[in-house]
């Protein structure tokens, strides 16, 4: 892998240029497009094997399959919820959604993979309101290109190819030790669970007050109070690297049913199923969609003992086969929330195990402290090297 440095500064003087993705436009250079409108009925009613991807879905954005297809290219997309995410595409036949956009390169002067990795040093260097984010008009006047001889283009590409594989193993190896350590603690609670002679076994909904979310996606902003989504609820914590916020408005609308406080634990009923994290002191937030709230009634059961239990393999072996025997593994029934069935030892007893599985919840908790550590230093090197590019471009 060439040095960064050292493929810009081969570069020739008279060969470097910035570009607005306006002007590239309409030297026929590129086009900019919207998704088309897809409703989920539509999906539903004509099935097929091609992706349909949107912002609402987790990951990559696939919301469901489709008959036709709108794409079967190299392209750059882009959807606007959840923070805003961007995407190089290749290779495969899929169709965007209206709430995303499109990038189709027309020349041979450009690279699509180059340029995916320009305009991302930009896009998460820049805060629009969501609601405009994904429109092409927007794009065009925000957006720029540093224009660079097509071959040192492909060896920009190569170097952050490399080291986003570089970056990703790393990762990686960090989420295997997680792994490692959540099949410990899952194993060790089983143990204690089936070894406490004045245990009984009751329903969740007999413990605990169950609240569901707002059945509406809120109106994203780039800050102010946090919603807490699905992939923010990890190991009995809430992860704060990633979150998605609305204003005080959307805010009162979302907590009309409850207000989260201290204690309460947050359950994702969509995938992925089941993970939980329980609410700090101190911390104002509201429910994401398919996240559900569960108060413990702490006469009965403590709410750090309920976390513990509800990550235990005793109630994750019921939720594998409740997902089993429905249609779809999507997401997860109040109905079938409310039956968990929770070993129950007296309060006494689980304040003993919540003292003995404290070390294992700690070193849990330090991995994904550093895996996230990790994953910020990598973006906080790859926004570096990002920048390089147009500083250097600037510079000459």
């Amino acid at each position: 892998m060439d040095n960064l440095m050292s493929v810009l500064r081969a570069i020739p003087d008279n060969d470097i240029s910035i570009l607005g993705l306006d002007e590239a436009e309409d030297k026929g250079l590129l086009k900019l497009g919207r998704g088309n409108i897809i409703s989920k009925k539509e999906i539903e009613s004509n099935p097929g094997d091609f992706p349909v991807y949107s912002s609402s879905a987790v990951g990559d954005g696939e919301v469901g399959r489709y008959g036709k297809y709108m794409f079967d290219d190299e392209r750059i997309t882009w959807s606007i919820d959840g923070g805003g995410k961007l995407f190089y595409r290749n290779g495969l036949k899929y169709s965007v959604t209206n709430v995303g956009g499109w990038l189709k390169v027309l020349t041979d002067r450009i690279n699509t993979k180059y340029l995916y990795y320009v305009l991302y040093s930009q896009w998460t260097n820049k805060k629009f309101d969501y609601t405009n984010k994904a429109h092409p008009s927007v794009i065009r006047k925000e957006y720029y290109i540093p224009i660079i001889p097509i071959e040192y283009q492909t060896k920009v590409v190569a170097f952050f190819d490399s080291f986003i594989k570089v970056s990703a193993e790393y990762i990686e190896t960090l989420a295997k030790e997680i792994e490692f350590r959540i099949k410990q603690k899952e194993y060790y609670m089983d143990q204690i669970l089936s070894n406490n002679g004045d245990s009984s076994e009751c329903f969740l909904e007999d413990i605990c007050k169950i609240v569901d979310c707002p059945h509406t996606s809120p109106k994203w902003k780039t800050e102010g109070i946090p919603v807490i989504r699905n992939y923010n609820l990890v190991n009995g914590i809430i992860d704060t690297s990633n979150l998605s916020y609305v204003d005080e408005d959307e805010y009162k609308e979302r907590v009309k049913r409850i207000i989260p406080k201290k204690g309460d634990i947050l359950f994702s009923r969509e995938a992925p199923i089941g993970n939980v994290g329980i609410v700090p002191d101190n911390f104002r937030c509201c429910q994401g969609q398919r996240v559900v709230l569960l108060r413990a009634n702490e006469d009965i059961v403590l709410p750090e003992y309920l976390v513990l239990a509800l990550q235990s393999g005793l109630v994750k072996r019921q939720i594998y086969k409740v997902n089993q025997i429905g249609v779809t593994v999507s997401n997860f029934n109040i109905s079938d929330l409310k039956k968990l069935i929770i070993t129950l030892p007296s309060k006494d007893k689980q304040k003993h195990i919540i003292g003995r599985l404290s070390e294992f919840t700690e070193i849990a908790s330090q991995t994904i402290q550093s895996i996230e550590n990790e994953v910020q230093m990598r973006e906080k090197q790859m926004n570096y090297y990002y920048n390089m590019i147009f500083s250097f471009a600037k510079g000459r």
